[in-house]
């Protein structure tokens, strides 16, 4: 008997069918589409009106204003904390110069988060010549 070489064995074709694929793709895409929308939050009842909030106005040599009135660096803590306990979800909005330095945001960011304050934002404005 003759052994067998590579040349007289059955040649097998390999077929990739392209309509599975396809419906694979598709029930993937459907899945990134749809289960993702089940995940969020029902954001159609809003949110509701924003809370009180005061403005903490600070200047590049950190002299502050808190809701119009100036206030030295000692007596910001405490009298935010006495706001915040007067007013529930009272937020602060901190306006500082654009020059202003990440130090000292922080110094003030610290300070809110010390008197309780947990509604922030920051915005600046254009130094004063």
């Amino acid at each position: 008997m003759k052994p067998l070489t590579h040349r007289h064995m059955p040649r097998l074709m390999a077929e990739i069918h392209f309509a599975p694929w396809v419906d694979l793709m598709l029930m993937v895409l459907l899945a990134f589409l749809v289960i993702p929308t089940a995940w969020l939050p029902d954001t159609s009842t809003g949110a509701g009106p924003p809370g009180p909030r005061i403005e903490l106005v600070a200047s590049a040599d950190l002299r502050l204003t808190l809701d119009g009135k100036p206030v030295e660096q000692q007596a910001l803590i405490p009298e935010l904390t006495r706001m915040t306990r007067e007013k529930s979800g009272l937020g602060v909005v901190v306006v500082i110069p654009q020059g202003m330095s990440a130090a000292n945001l922080l110094l003030l960011m610290d300070a809110l988060r010390q008197a309780g304050v947990r509604h922030t934002a920051v915005t600046s404005r254009p130094a004063s010549p």
